[in-house]
């Protein structure tokens, strides 16, 4: 299933636009002329060797003090590219 299907399939409203190409979310939400926070970015993160998919406004960051309390573990990281390609082929 891809996005698009899983996002059908629960009922959710979006619009497809094509742009420029970019590297960030902040910059996606820039080419659309629409504000960071009306846009959301996944950020992966290695929680103690559990892989978690966030999902945050373009505009912002995660704080991974509280994160890592929130929970619960010893070691918090960004996924790093080796990790993100094992987990998406």
């Amino acid at each position: 299933m891809n996005v698009a299907e899983y996002l059908n399939h629960q009922g959710v409203h979006y619009e497809m636009s094509r742009h420029r190409p970019t590297f960030t979310a902040q910059q996606v939400a820039s080419e659309e002329h629409i504000p960071g926070m009306h846009v959301a970015k996944p950020v992966v993160i290695n929680a103690d060797g559990t892989y978690y998919l966030c999902v945050l406004p373009a505009c912002c960051k995660i704080d991974m003090d509280i994160l890592k309390e929130l929970l619960d573990v010893q070691h918090i990281a960004l996924a790093d590219e080796s990790e993100l390609s094992m987990l998406f082929s």
